[in-house]
This record gives C-alpha cells, sequence and structure tokens, in this order.
C-alpha cells in the first residue's frame, strides 16, 4: 500500500465535508445521496466528483462513523473517512480534526481505481508515520 500526502487527505476532506454533503435519511435512491466534488494532486491528479453517503453502525461493541464517496459509470475513485471506538460516537461538528493511525484520529481512505480495479492503487493513513489534520 501507498502512503497519501497530508496535504491530498486535508483538501479532499475539507472540500467534501464542508461542501458536498447532503443530508439524507434514506440510501433507497441514487437521487438522494449527497455528493462531492474535490481536486487531487500529488500521486494521483485530476477534479473528481460523485455521491457521497454517511452512515453510523454500532456492532458486538464496536461503533463505527463512516461518509463513503465513490464516483460511478466508470468508477475512478472510492474514497472514506471513518472512526471506530468502543465509546458512542457523535456526529462531528465543523472543525479540526486528526486523521492517522492513533486510537482517536479519523482514518482516511482514497483508492484509485483510473485503471480498473485489477490496477487500483490504495492511499491510507492507517500507519502512525502518516496522517495530519482536516
Amino acid at each position: 500500500m501507498n502512503k497519501m500526502t497530508l496535504t491530498i487527505l486535508s483538501a479532499l476532506f475539507m472540500s467534501f465535508f464542508w461542501g458536498g454533503c447532503s443530508d439524507s435519511t434514506s440510501n433507497d435512491k441514487l437521487d438522494e445521496l449527497g455528493s462531492v466534488t474535490f481536486q487531487v494532486s500529488g500521486a494521483v491528479e485530476g477534479d473528481k466528483e460523485g455521491m457521497a453517503d454517511f452512515w453510523a453502525m454500532s456492532a458486538y461493541s464496536i461503533n463505527s462513523w463512516e461518509i463513503a464517496t465513490n464516483d460511478y459509470n466508470p468508477q475512478s475513485f472510492s474514497m472514506q473517512f471513518q472512526k471506530t471506538s468502543q465509546s458512542e460516537i457523535e456526529n462531528p461538528d465543523p472543525g479540526t480534526y486528526s486523521i492517522g493511525g492513533g486510537p482517536d484520529d479519523y482514518l482516511a481512505i482514497f483508492i484509485d481505481t483510473e485503471n480498473g480495479f485489477e490496477d487500483s492503487v490504495e492511499y491510507n493513513t492507517f500507519y502512525e508515520e502518516t496522517g495530519g489534520t482536516l
């Protein structure tokens, strides 16, 4: 797995979270999903846009909160921001949050599928040596 630079993650999340996600109580229809637009620079270059969805889940004393995004027809990327905890996770207010591999951090995953799923490349902040703020 490749490392994604901090600058890319910060720009991606801020563009998405504060500018592109719409509120939806049902995920039954594609037009009820939120949307995302952002620019990627670094190992991957380009303007991206697609759909966005949010969910929170609790199972076996583990709580999970996630925003998932991707484009479609054809799919060229997917991006997730997630947090897991044994404590309840509340929806975050606008602000600054830590991303990386620590227990209180949000994790970020960007998968470039521009060349197809078999040749996809994943960038993530699962490792403590990567991270920053969003």
